[in-house]
């Protein structure tokens, strides 16, 4: 029954990205929920967090999704139909995830492409982790630059 109320809107927004990126810690941060720190954490699947925009109530659906190598692409697929809106996370401690930023672009506009992407670049606490940093510089992968990231994506093709 519609009583002249503002209407519950509904938008899921689906999470992308290489394993162990961050995504999940995300999802979760967003649904007020724990943030694990130090563990691989399961994957969350789909939260739904109520918001209010002006005088209008919005649930949210949060997606996380497997990545690449461990969901079939017809799943992935199917997921990306229904978004509103596509998160791509990678880690900046993680080059190849910031270079695949183009795999997951790719297939956000080949399934959803009317969503808008935000791309969010995640873990940035590790930038002034010095154990961290000695780690990555040893193995000769450095961390994703914030000079990297704003000049307009090199490693990323749109």
């Amino acid at each position: 029954v519609d009583e002249g109320g503002p209407s519950m809107g509904d938008v899921k927004c689906v999470f992308l990205g290489d394993r162990f990126v961050g995504k999940t810690n995300l999802v979760r941060a967003m649904a007020g929920e724990e943030v694990v720190v130090d563990e691989h954490p399961e994957e969350a699947g789909t939260v739904s967090v109520s918001v209010q925009d002006g005088e209008v109530d919005v649930t949210v659906h949060l997606a996380d999704v497997q990545a690449k190598g461990s969901s079939t692409e017809a799943a992935l697929e199917e997921v990306l139909a229904e978004a509103d809106v596509v998160v791509i996370v990678f880690s900046i401690s993680v080059r190849s995830s910031f270079e695949a930023v183009t795999f997951w672009r790719q297939l956000a506009s080949r399934c959803a492409p009317r969503a808008p992407v935000i791309v969010v670049g995640a873990k940035c606490d590790l930038r002034s982790d010095e154990e961290t940093k000695h780690f990555l510089r040893s193995q000769g992968k450095p961390m994703v630059s914030e000079e990297e990231v704003r000049a307009g994506w090199p490693a990323v093709e749109w």
